[in-house]
C-alpha cells in the first residue's frame, strides 16, 4: 500500500502545478493514474486488523469505514470552501482556486502517508 499511496500522491503534482495548462489528454491519463492507485487503500482496511487486538477489530474496521465516509463529505465541504473565496473572472472560477484546493488534498495526503509510515507490520507467520 505505501508505494501505491505514493505514486497516488505523485499524480497530485501535475494537477496543482500545471492545472492551467494541462490538455484533456493529459488530464484524462491522471485520472486513470487516480483510479488505479486509489485502489491501493482497500489495504488500511487489513493494515487496521493487523494493528488493533482481535477482540476489537470488528469496531475499529467499523470506525475507520466511517471515517471514509464522512471524509469523502468534509473534503468536498472544505475545498468548496478553498474555491468560493476566489472571485470569478468573467463567471469563471480562476485555476488558482482550484490549485489551493487541491494543493489542501496533497498536504493531507501527506500527513496521511506519514501516519501510515508509522504502522508496524506484522510478520508472515
Amino acid at each position: 500500500m505505501f508505494w501505491g499511496a505514493i505514486f497516488y500522491l505523485l499524480a497530485w503534482i501535475p494537477l496543482i502545478w500545471k492545472i492551467d495548462s494541462m490538455s484533456l489528454g493529459f488530464l484524462s491519463f491522471l485520472l486513470f493514474v487516480f483510479g488505479f492507485f486509489g485502489g491501493f487503500f482497500v489495504v488500511m482496511y487489513a493494515n487496521t486488523k493487523e494493528n488493533v487486538d482481535v477482540q476489537i477489530a470488528g469496531t475499529a474496521i467499523g470506525f475507520l469505514n466511517v471515517f471514509v465516509f464522512i471524509g469523502g463529505a468534509i473534503y468536498q465541504q472544505v475545498m468548496a470552501s478553498i474555491i468560493s473565496k476566489y472571485s470569478t473572472v468573467g463567471g469563471v472560477i480562476p485555476a488558482a482556486a482550484f490549485k489551493s484546493a487541491f494543493l489542501f488534498c496533497f498536504v493531507t495526503l501527506i500527513i496521511g502517508l506519514v501516519v501510515f509510515a508509522t504502522q508496524k507490520e506484522k510478520p508472515a507467520a
